[in-house]
């Protein structure tokens, strides 16, 4: 491909008869296609969304003449000194995607992956000092990662399968449909013409509640412009009988599923079904509209926010944060560690 920046064969891990390099940005409508065609890849592996985060990035691909086998999109900076791999902000989901394999033998299949794996894991230690990446809720052979240093940990979110709206309905749990009902009953109604502002406005007002950095809308800012853009996102905001926004639930999607991104309520104007409502017309938008048979919640840490997205019944579904720090970088953190132990023992001390 012209205009590729190559990576040096430095790493004897490159697979005879394949190469590896650095896409240029000509041919990022290739590694657009390509992610469409992955079992692995997501919107959040999509060049746009990584141009709209305005942070540098890279998009690592091997290929085999023409052919881009498998690849990883990621987002560098520095810090101290050190070259860090991050998600960009509000990006649940990255990693390693992979071609189809059409292989008929399990063991050719899982050989490639183990050999691909291996190569660009191997690439990502050998340039940077550490590397923080989360794979989407999917099947993907994580142990080439594993077995050169790479640690793992165990997340979870909710995966709705919309095989049918009827059965989805009866799945919830009692108190989300009687949330949902009450808030039809209470003439609340769905708006999808909103201006992005009402989410922005809402999500502010939770961010604050939940002690969380209210910068980060400006990167949904950025997203939500491209998203519009190229038709990948959709606002549904609950309103009131006074005609004011109480809840919005926001959406995006690919060619394989949609994700709640954002969501947010008024806690002066709380009704307990307000979101619900925006969700449960998402969910339906998702099947109906887009012909999409997934919605992933994307799980959450926060035990009520938990409680909440379990209540629509969805299944719950590991994925993997995996992780590697330079011995450097390791000795540096631990000695952080130890001083920040150290001032706590300190201070509960002296008081």
């Amino acid at each position: 491909m012209e205009g590729e920046i190559l990576v040096k064969m430095r790493w004897k891990s490159i697979p005879r008869g394949l190469s590896v390099c650095i896409l240029p940005k000509n041919k990022y409508e290739l590694w657009d296609k390509f992610v469409d065609r992955s079992p692995q890849g997501t919107l959040f592996h999509k060049s746009f969304w990584f141009e709209a985060s305005q942070k540098p990035f890279n998009i690592y691909i091997l290929k085999k003449t023409d052919k881009i086998i498998a690849g990883i999109p990621i987002v560098y900076t520095r810090r101290y000194g050190f070259k860090l791999v991050r998600h960009p902000p509000l990006t649940p989901y990255g990693g390693l995607i992979f071609c189809q394999n059409t292989s008929p033998k399990y063991v050719t299949r899982i050989s490639l992956e183990k050999r691909v794996g291996t190569c660009l894991g191997t690439i990502l230690i050998s340039e940077f000092d550490s590397v923080d990446i989360i794979f989407p809720p999917v099947p993907v052979n994580l142990l080439p990662l594993m077995l050169i240093g790479f640690s793992s940990s165990l997340r979870y979110t909710y995966i709705l399968k919309l095989n049918d709206l009827k059965e989805t309905w009866e799945n919830m749990s009692q108190t989300t449909r009687n949330d949902i009902r009450k808030a039809e009953r209470d003439g609340l109604y769905i708006s999808t013409n909103e201006h992005f502002e009402k989410l922005t406005t809402l999500v502010r007002k939770t961010y604050i509640r939940q002690n969380v950095d209210i910068s980060l809308l400006n990167y949904a800012v950025r997203y939500h412009s491209i998203l519009k853009k190229v038709n990948q996102c959709r606002l549904f905001v609950t309103i009131d009988k006074r005609g004011q926004a109480i809840a919005a639930a926001y959406i995006v999607w690919d060619n394989k599923r949609s994700y709640y991104l954002l969501g947010g309520y008024d806690p002066d104007n709380r009704h307990h079904g307000a979101l619900a409502l925006a969700i449960w017309e998402a969910i339906k938008f998702t099947k109906n509209e887009l012909s999409l048979r997934e919605f992933d919640f994307e799980g959450s840490h926060l035990p009520a926010i938990e409680r909440f997205f379990r209540g629509f019944g969805g299944a719950l579904t590991p994925y993997c944060r995996v992780s590697w720090n330079s011995p450097l970088l390791g000795i540096g953190l631990d000695l952080r560690e130890g001083m920040q132990k150290l001032l706590r023992f300190l201070r509960d001390k002296k008081l």
